[in-house]
């Protein structure tokens, strides 16, 4: 393991509830990212002065997760808890692609798009008793489909470079798993566990994958970001200044920057009184660089 100490800034200032979803849009050289509690979309120039927002926008609904167009810059895929639709940056209107019927009890958590080009997310109920939730997915022509379920709360939803694996996160496990992925499915094999943090504590949260097929993982509860190798081995550890760390990404024109999000959810008032700056949005220049999100696309 690198123990390098890599130095962490504050990229944007900004109380989120639970910020989530970080994803570089490199058209317009800026982060994204969303307070699903809120019902904000955010954005910030990267070489915008200050730490201060460079826009924010209200969505309609619960929205978790959001991804490039493939057709249009000026406009963001996003899942919420009721359709996946496509969020117009000019004029603040979504248009629903497709209506996800999931039930109230539920909501819709991280996502991702697949190497076939498919928008692959998962759901969680708003109370765990309600039971585990399903890994969906919509295709470019509006299919959706659920494709397994056993999940209590889905997370990371990354790919290898090759395509051919599939990592899949239960925080309320505390594991990160890896499927075979093949032609735009995974495979009916039993998933292989890549990490089990029972023993160590903390949450797996959303991921990314840099140009060594690491895996770089957002630990809730735990101040930090892991970066595992394809066998699971902890290749890079960073400290973040605030307990819950929610998700990653890299970007920045390189894509040799790493951005984190954080969350002030469950937190207590003397916890936030201590780590002022949780719900904010990190950066640190990483020692690798990253691989570019895909986009989804619709037929």
């Amino acid at each position: 393991m690198d123990t390098t100490e890599l130095e962490v800034a504050r990229f944007c200032k900004v109380e989120g509830a639970l910020s989530e979803s970080p994803l570089w849009h490199p058209r317009r050289k800026s982060l994204f990212w969303l307070d699903i509690l809120e019902k904000r979309l955010f954005e910030k120039r990267f070489n915008s002065p200050g730490d201060d927002c460079t826009r924010t926008w209200e969505v309609p609904e619960f929205t978790s997760s959001i991804a490039l167009c493939g057709s249009d810059n000026g406009c963001l895929w996003m899942v919420t808890a009721r359709s996946f639709g496509r969020f117009e940056l000019t004029t603040g209107r979504y248009d629903v692609f497709v209506s996800l019927p999931i039930g109230a009890k539920f909501r819709t958590n991280d996502g991702g798009v697949s190497p076939s080009g498919d928008y692959w997310f998962g759901t969680m109920a708003w109370d765990m008793a309600d039971g585990p939730g399903r890994i969906c997915t919509v295709s470019p022509d509006g299919k959706f489909q659920e494709r397994f379920d056993g999940i209590g709360i889905p997370n990371t939803f990354c790919w290898s470079q090759d395509g051919n694996r599939f990592y899949l996160s239960d925080s309320l496990k505390g594991k990160i798993f890896t499927h075979q992925y093949r032609h735009g499915l995974v495979d009916n094999k039993p998933a292989e566990i890549l990490v089990d943090l029972g023993d160590v504590g903390g949450e797996p949260d959303g991921g990314a994958i840099d140009f060594h097929d690491n895996l770089w993982v957002a630990i809730w509860g735990k101040s930090e970001v892991r970066a595992y190798s394809c066998e699971g081995a902890l290749v890079y550890r960073v400290k973040l200044p605030v307990p819950n760390v929610s998700s990653c990404c890299f970007g920045g024109i390189n894509l040799d920057w790493l951005f984190v999000t954080s969350a002030r959810v469950g937190l207590e008032s003397n916890e936030l009184e201590s780590y002022p700056d949780s719900g904010s949005v990190f950066l640190l220049k990483s020692p690798v660089k990253g691989i570019p999100k895909r986009a989804f696309s619709s037929r």
